[in-house]
């Protein structure tokens, strides 16, 4: 007797299963199109900052916005509780899985920033100080290269080094400094400082330490000592205190 069942065609089964598919990609296409994606990156940003005591963020836009990767303009970032802020022009990120983040930011030059999921920050580049500080009375680029390892996101390195260097740069009261170098190391609650260099207007060589207080930033008390040159007359000098004598009240 002859068996008269049907066989499923293997181009009517691929039908089947292409039109789910095709509509489970049409709906990602749709997300990833037509989400709003600056203001999707807005709130998530506003939820870190609230959720980082330590750290103060604010901008004035954000455009380039993707599932993963924005740029914000204008932004401003206070560390501690400090209420004078770095002013960036732009800052563009780019997400991914190593690093978790790549970071570009204007100021003129630019500084990239590398930042990995063990909470671990790479960085290198320059920054424009009259830029940055918002402060007419200074000008020059700061070179700045480093590796730190942070506690929790926004917080004070627990480990890791920073060196900053300047061939010239103009400070307040137009101070004119050249030749300034500073290599320093993180050691939980201690900043060593293994380098701290002036060529003008006067000669300085010096090392010391800092010892960070956490929760405000200015109470931190620092001893630098080394040897300073005059006027080719070469002198010994030591000198301790709190940074709130140079940065003021609001760091």
């Amino acid at each position: 007797m002859a068996d008269h069942r049907q066989t499923s065609k293997p181009g009517g089964t691929l039908r089947a299963l292409a039109w789910p598919a095709l509509a489970v990609l049409g709906f990602l296409v749709g997300l990833l199109l037509f989400t709003p994606w600056a203001k999707v990156w807005g709130d998530y940003l506003r939820r870190a900052d609230q959720s980082m005591p330590s750290l103060a963020l604010d901008w004035e836009s954000i455009d380039r916005a993707g599932p993963l990767s924005f740029r914000l303009l204008n932004l401003s970032i206070a560390l501690g509780r400090n209420r004078m802020p770095l002013n960036i022009r732009s800052a563009e990120v780019r997400l991914g899985l190593s690093p978790l983040a790549d970071i570009r930011i204007d100021t003129g030059p630019d500084l990239h920033v590398l930042a990995f999921g063990d909470k671990a920050v790479e960085l290198k580049g320059e920054l424009n100080l009259a830029s940055v500080t918002g402060c007419g009375d200074m000008a020059g680029n700061l070179k700045i290269k480093g590796k730190a390892e942070l506690p929790e996101w926004g917080e004070f390195p627990d480990r890791g080094w920073l060196e900053l260097r300047a061939g010239e740069m103009t400070l307040a009261r137009s101070l004119v400094c050249k030749g300034f170098e500073l290599l320093v190391q993180f050691e939980g609650d201690r900043l060593a400082v293994k380098t701290l260099s002036l060529r003008e207007p006067v000669e300085i060589m010096a090392q010391g330490r800092l010892d960070v207080d956490r929760e405000l930033f200015c109470r931190s008390s620092y001893l630098i000592s080394g040897d300073m040159t005059v006027a080719g007359v070469r002198t010994p000098f030591s000198q301790s205190g709190r940074l709130e004598a140079f940065l003021g009240s609001g760091w």
